[in-house]
């Protein structure tokens, strides 16, 4: 699938503790030169689990999944380092 622009990361931490990141790309050829969007949602525990599996602590999970996902946002090393670590989530897609 080639991507013509993303989004990067959106990150949106909740005051209940839970969390969803994803990204948008823009003028996917796949899909006609259309748009795709990709969101991850995480309970509290989950946040948790990922903030072990990253080494950070919630205030720094921002920039520690930023850096570890890149600038493009790298959904298939992101879901695999979630699965190395029986970390769970709730996967929606758009396009």
């Amino acid at each position: 699938m080639e991507r013509q622009g993303t989004s990067g990361m959106i990150f949106e931490m909740h005051a209940d503790g839970t969390l969803r990141v994803g990204y948008e790309d823009y003028g996917v050829e796949f899909f006609g030169g259309g748009d795709f969007e990709c969101y991850y949602d995480f309970d509290k525990e989950s946040v948790d689990a990922l903030c072990a599996a990253l080494s950070t602590g919630r205030k720094k999970l921002e920039k520690a999944l930023g850096d570890f996902v890149g600038d493009d946002f790298d959904s298939s090393k992101f879901e695999k380092l979630c699965k190395d670590n029986d970390i769970t989530y709730s996967r929606m897609t758009y396009s």
